[in-house]
């Protein structure tokens, strides 16, 4: 840790107390994270930062893997990382992912894939969060050919320059610093009945 630190100046300022306190938060937090990977069954990391640019829709992405695990089956898994609170694989599903971006990568990726897992690293869960073929609760094939025609859906939406104002949540609104700009409003009173 100290070497990366010291390979990274601009990012911390040797010796002040906000320092060290960066650095012992670093080390447990590692410290957590490899007992989580230890106990996990065998796997092998067989890809980290693997740049991948496909073709989707006649437009080229260009993206990163964080991490490719081999499980003990031979499958593969593509793993990214998040320090957020609350997350769960249900941000993965239903008809507007909240979180589209592994999705993306399982269905563009240049291998096959079995599944997409977050790997949370947050000092009040440390767990892998994961989504794989083998899982009971969903036909596997049906879920990749639906996120297969919502990134496909997303995509053209990007490139048309769909502006709908279709916020999935209303909790949505309530973290905008933009409402001033916001047409949501507008819309509901329009929806709204006159006498």
């Amino acid at each position: 840790l100290n070497q990366v630190l010291a390979a990274n100046p601009a990012r911390t300022k040797p010796d002040t107390v906000y320092d060290q306190l960066i650095r012992n938060n670093l080390l447990n937090t590692i410290k957590q994270w490899l007992a989580q990977e230890q106990a996990r069954p065998f796997f092998t990391v067989v890809a980290q930062e693997q740049r991948q640019t496909i073709k989707l829709a006649g437009y080229t992405l260009s993206y990163r893997l964080a991490r490719i695990d081999e499980l003990a089956d031979t499958s593969q898994i593509v793993i990214n990382y998040t320090s957020k609170a609350q997350c769960n694989k249900t941000a993965w599903l239903g008809d507007r992912p909240t979180a589209p971006q592994l999705p993306l990568y399982l269905v563009t990726a240049t291998q096959q894939l079995s599944g997409i897992a977050y790997a949370q690293l947050n000092p009040r869960s440390m767990k892998f969060i994961s989504l794989t073929a083998n899982d009971t609760t969903i036909n596997w094939q049906t879920q990749l050919d639906l996120w297969q025609q919502q990134q496909l859906a997303l995509l053209t939406e990007f490139v048309m320059s769909n502006t709908s104002v279709e916020p999935k949540q209303s909790s949505t609104c309530y973290y905008c610093n933009l409402p001033s700009l916001c047409r949501i409003n507008s819309l509901k009173n329009a929806a709204i009945p006159t006498k």
